[in-house]
């Protein structure tokens, strides 16, 4: 269940936010303040609103309550943070601007106009330049020294970046949610577009290249071209230090480099040298007092568990079963699917088919597996039989395949490997005889090539079982 958004963000403060809230909320009551300490500690309601108002038949006074805490809290951070960076005090230079506009002070509108112009450009705001230019191109009507086509100039070439800008992120909006309910697996069901050809030249400006970055590395991984991505990964993050971008307005992106980078090694059977660059992750996201760490740490675990999953699979399966219980996934919600379908593979793998099975059982109560993309529900289901099949489960494995045919039939309708391993593993569910080996053969000779991203590798799994003398499903 999703938290409160109000204790989601009370939770999400940090210190100095904390102290900022206590200071610009002193002169409210003991019950204002008690409800915000509890909600920090404690989402449970009832309880809390049974403390503040015992004798109440409802829950309206607590409700108000906990309104005027929600307006409050967002105040706090709006002031607090009003001044923290050129966006913000770009804005407010707007907001100052429209105020004198509107009293007909245009030499004033003008100036404050002016320094908000220098916090956007600063910052690439090409959204809020458009704003500016516009009220300047206004201002200019009444003050004989400006004229507008200077403004107009500027608008104008500001609308270009404005509109690659969009487009990128248009394209990258797309392609991130295709990702979100594929789970990244069998991309070619869900074809992409290519990006804008401006993806593909080198931008002028820090968050052009960035936006550009991201946009070419999703077409790199819809591409799976994974010596493409490390080769154009480790080349952007180098540069960026060498050119020194890098510091706490881009943390955040550090991070996501550093990330693309240690799994694009992972998937070139780099191993060794992923491991400088996971430790990397692992010290910048405690930077910056652990600014990025809820969005970011998960990442470092993840690495963590490609690292130790070839080598020390019980390590890996440790760090998966810390992750399933803790913070780091409760803010990573939409990474739930990673780490059960994981866990369930490595516990196969450690021939622990009953607690994989149980993983497996597990994610499909979760909330973020009903709403994932039926191709990835469809590898689930396909995963579950095999391991139900090594639990020695034959009767099982065949209603459950019949129940797959029936209701992933459009992905079975234009995929022959699929289908075809389907029937073969129903045919072990009667034993390993000779037309079946014969038949799964045939599957190993012909389909191996398209080998898929299967949850445990339909080929490995096969070859492995038509070398067991005494296959346990047909016991």
């Amino acid at each position: 269940m999703a938290m409160d958004p109000l204790v989601e963000l009370i939770r999400s403060l940090r210190r100095e936010e904390l102290r900022h809230f206590k200071i610009y909320a002193r002169r409210d009551d003991a019950k204002f303040m008690w409800l915000f300490d509890r909600l920090r500690r404690s989402d449970d309601e009832d309880a809390a609103a049974k403390k503040l108002y015992p004798q109440a038949k409802d829950k309206n006074a607590y409700y108000r309550l906990k309104n005027r805490l929600a307006e409050t809290v967002e105040k706090s951070q709006a002031d607090l943070h009003s001044g923290d960076s050129k966006r913000t005090r770009a804005v407010r230079s707007v907001l100052l601007a429209r105020v004198y506009l509107d009293k007909g002070l245009y030499e004033i509108a003008r100036r404050f106009l002016f320094r908000a112009e220098k916090d956007a450009l600063a910052q690439e705001d090409f959204e809020l330049l458009d704003l500016i230019y516009g009220h300047l191109i206004q201002t200019a009507q009444f003050l004989a020294d400006v004229h507008p086509q200077t403004y107009l100039e500027k608008r104008r070439d500001n609308a270009r970046k404005l509109n690659v800008l969009r487009e990128t992120e248009d394209w990258l909006a797309t392609v991130n949610f295709t990702l979100k309910i594929t789970q990244n697996i069998a991309p070619g069901m869900a074809q992409i577009p290519a990006p804008p050809p401006a993806v593909f030249e080198e931008a002028d400006g820090l968050r052009l290249k960035l936006k550009f970055f991201d946009a070419r590395v999703k077409w790199l991984l819809h591409l799976r071209d994974f010596p493409g991505l490390e080769d154009y990964v480790l080349h952007t993050f180098q540069s960026f230090e060498n050119q020194k971008l890098f510091d706490e307005s881009t943390q955040a992106d550090k991070l996501r480099m550093l990330t693309y980078l240690v799994n694009a090694m992972y998937k070139n059977e780099k191993i060794e040298e992923a491991t400088p660059y996971v430790e990397r992750l692992g010290k910048e996201i405690e930077a910056y007092e652990r600014k990025y760490y809820n969005q970011y740490s998960f990442f470092y675990y993840n690495s963590l568990v490609f690292a130790y999953s070839r080598t020390q699979p019980l390590k890996a399966i440790e760090v998966l079963r810390f992750l399933k219980n803790s913070d780091v996934l409760k803010q990573n919600e939409f990474y739930t699917n990673f780490v059960y379908t994981n866990l369930a593979y490595l516990l196969f793998e450690q021939k622990k088919y009953a607690e994989a099975a149980k993983e497996l059982t597990h994610l499909y109560l979760t909330d973020v597996y009903k709403s994932a993309g039926e191709a990835f529900r469809f590898k689930v289901a396909v995963t579950e039989c095999i391991i139900r099949f090594e639990m020695g489960e034959p009767e099982t494995v065949e209603r459950r395949i019949e129940q797959i045919k029936r209701e992933y039939g459009t992905i079975l309708q234009n995929n022959e490997r699929e289908n075809r391993f389907l029937d073969v593993l129903h045919r072990l569910c009667a034993g390993l005889k000779p037309k079946t080996r014969r038949l799964a053969q045939e599957f190993l000779d012909n389909f191996s090539a398209a080998a898929g991203d299967e949850i445990i590798p339909y080929e490995t799994w096969l070859e492995n079982h038509l070398r067991q003398k005494t296959p346990k499903a047909a016991k």
